[in-house]
């Protein structure tokens, strides 16, 4: 990790354009190598995605960030660096939704297992009120306990969308790649222009060379597998 931070570091003071993206790409791949090597850190993912990202790599920059997220929905930086990232991307470029809504509310991203215990204390609060509400014949208290359910079935519904079955069918493509109608270079293309590298989709089938992907607006088109890589490693 020493190296990575050896090569960051040079890459900020030099002047040469050309010097300095090499750098910062030799920073971003020492990163992946460490955070590869140990245990899982999102501190260290985000370090590879932010060196990617200066070095103008926006597939692996959205990548790597991702993957920290994926440790830790907390990391402010990474969230920042994604979030600058993505806006690099062309404006027809769907953009993944992440709960924003919810998060918001709540002050904080939380992971799966967070979203359903809190989902389980909301349900139990609102039983406890309407069960109060209809055994004292109490409006009120009836009226009350629609809050918590209903924070209750939005916590419950992120979690589903958010569960590990769609995690691992999320994926970046890494480079600028046309989008197809089939699984095949020979059908007609699916967009006007290609699919650039940074683009957030998820996994729907894979058949041989081919993957039909999902953008985060619905949309579908066949890339080559070749130009995709996994989130979940």
């Amino acid at each position: 990790m020493d190296r990575a931070i050896e090569a960051y570091r040079a890459a900020q003071q030099t002047t040469d354009r050309d010097l300095r993206l090499q750098m910062f790409e030799k920073s971003a791949r020492l990163f992946v190598a460490a955070a590869e090597r140990g245990p899982a850190s999102a501190e260290l993912w985000a370090n590879a995605g932010t060196a990617a990202l200066q070095a103008e790599r926006l597939g692996e920059a959205v990548l790597y960030l991702r993957r920290a997220l994926a440790i830790d929905p907390n990391l402010r930086r990474a969230r920042q660096n994604l979030d600058h990232a993505r806006g690099l991307l062309p404006g027809w470029v769907p953009l993944p939704r992440d709960h924003r809504v919810l998060d918001d509310f709540l002050g904080a991203r939380l992971t799966r297992e967070e979203r359903r215990g809190f989902a389980s204390l909301a349900f139990l609060l609102g039983a406890l009120l309407a069960a109060a509400g209809i055994a004292r014949r109490n409006g009120l208290a009836r009226s009350m306990a629609l809050l918590p359910l209903a924070v209750w079935a939005l916590l419950l519904g992120s979690s589903l969308i958010a569960s590990p079955e769609t995690a691992a069918r999320e994926a970046v493509v890494m480079v600028e790649v046309p989008a197809r109608a089939a699984d095949s270079f020979n059908a007609p293309l699916r967009f006007a222009d290609p699919v650039p590298a940074g683009t957030e989709v998820t996994v729907e089938t894979e058949r041989a060379r081919w993957a039909r992907v999902l953008f985060a607006d619905g949309q579908d088109a066949w890339l080559p597998r070749s130009a995709i890589a996994p989130i979940e490693e």
